[in-house]
């Protein structure tokens, strides 16, 4: 039977199609064929889970990297600029010679020159004593613990050379390029353009272009920061880290980290919506898209949620949340936690933190830690409304046992068997 013969979708055929692409699918049309383009601005867009992290972005399990490489243009490629183009290169600003972008906070740092000497010396010392086996009871070098001694050397050569050329003002022998990664499962697509913008700038505009549609953006899931909740937030908010005093030795010690360089006096270009200290001052719109054409159900916050919520506060401020995840930390009276349907608490909080939250429905993944804590938090239970509901998660069965012991010691306490529903 022969086959019958192709025929393209239409513009009217090809919008009820849009609407039930998969994302990813939906996107590489839209970057790729011009004619699909004017659909995708025109229809909805549904996203079941949205992951923005501080290096990277992930779109319903495709993930979006960018990368600096390094592009020699005359002479041999050093060994370990190939391996580290073929990691994906930095994932922070750099200079010109290839040397990370640091804040500086005030604090004397040592110079270009002293920075030199420093390396040449542990390069030096390095090859005086030679590679040392990762086993300390074995006298044998594998080829590998050899070869990646040499890297090393290598490595603090080139720096080296980086910092002799920026004192001298001189134009390195090599480029920069950004590479922007999309990994799904196996499959690795790869895209490259010149290194002119930073990369925070860089990753805005791609989430602007893929986004930045004329109908609406339906978030199922969108969480900010990495995938792990921080634990003992609330103590870090509250007890904010020195920086490092100014320490010869200590500054020799952090020269050895081969990327990046972490200096007594600095500290990481991190944007501020992914710093665990307040800075709502600081946050711009994570998203730079049109408050009215974007819609988040389920919001999961790994860090500072102030931070977090400055945000999003246009785009918050349009529908409720119908969930917010967030680690345990001090709650301030906000009106987008306010009005969220369902919070879920992930680690301990103290009851001086969660006792103003009217929600109808609040989730704690963990018991308050103390005695004390705990009591009070009975009380708070008991005065609270009518159709307030309370729930906790035990990761273990001894946490469970605990629990229900603590219970039975509540004053009136009585206990009820219920049958198994399955």
């Amino acid at each position: 039977m022969t086959q019958p013969p192709f025929k393209p979708l239409f513009y009217e055929t090809s919008r009820c199609v849009a609407l039930y692409l998969e994302s990813t699918i939906r996107i590489q049309l839209y970057l790729r064929c011009p004619a699909f383009q004017t659909i995708h601005r025109a229809q909805n867009f549904r996203v079941a889970d949205l992951k923005i992290r501080p290096e990277d972005f992930e779109i319903d399990g495709t993930l979006f990297q960018f990368g600096i490489l390094r592009h020699y243009l005359f002479g041999n490629v050093p060994e370990s600029t190939k391996l580290k183009n073929a990691a994906g290169g930095d994932r922070q600003d750099i200079d010109r010679y290839g040397l990370p972008i640091l804040a500086q906070n005030g604090q004397q740092v040592i110079t270009d020159e002293q920075y030199i000497e420093l390396l040449e010396q542990q390069a030096f010392q390095m090859e005086r004593n030679g590679p040392i086996p990762l086993n300390r009871y074995s006298y044998i070098l594998t080829t590998n613990e050899v070869q990646s001694h040499r890297l090393k050397i290598e490595k603090k050569r080139l720096k080296a050379r980086s910092y002799e050329l920026r004192m001298r003002n001189q134009n390195p022998p090599f480029q920069h390029f950004v590479e922007l990664a999309m990994t799904c499962g196996e499959e690795k697509k790869c895209e490259y353009v010149t290194y002119e913008k930073t990369l925070q700038e860089i990753k805005d505009y791609v989430l602007q272009k893929i986004f930045g549609i004329d109908a609406k953006v339906l978030f199922g899931n969108l969480q900010i920061g990495n995938d792990d909740f921080v634990q003992d937030l609330a103590w870090f908010i509250q007890n904010p880290p020195q920086l490092v005093p100014f320490v010869p030795f200590i500054q020799a010690q952090l020269a050895e980290l081969d990327d990046p360089i972490l200096l007594p006096g600095f500290v990481p270009e991190v944007p501020p919506v992914f710093q665990l200290r307040a800075l709502v001052a600081d946050v711009v719109p994570l998203l730079k898209l049109r408050a009215e054409s974007l819609e988040v159900h389920r919001l999961i916050v790994t860090g500072n949620l102030a931070n977090a919520l400055a945000s999003l506060k246009p785009i918050l401020a349009e529908t409720p949340l119908k969930e917010l995840k967030v680690s345990a930390q001090p709650f301030s009276d906000d009106t987008v936690v306010r009005t969220v349907q369902f919070l879920n608490v992930v680690g301990s909080s103290r009851v001086n933190e969660i006792q103003h939250l009217q929600n109808h429905r609040i989730h704690f993944d963990q018991l308050v830690g103390n005695e004390q804590d705990f009591h009070a938090f009975v009380r708070l239970l008991e005065e609270a409304e009518t159709m307030r509901y309370y729930s906790f998660g035990f990761s273990e069965l001894k946490n469970l046992n605990f629990s229900l012991k603590r219970f039975s010691t509540i004053p009136g306490a009585e206990r009820e068997d219920f049958t198994e529903i399955r």
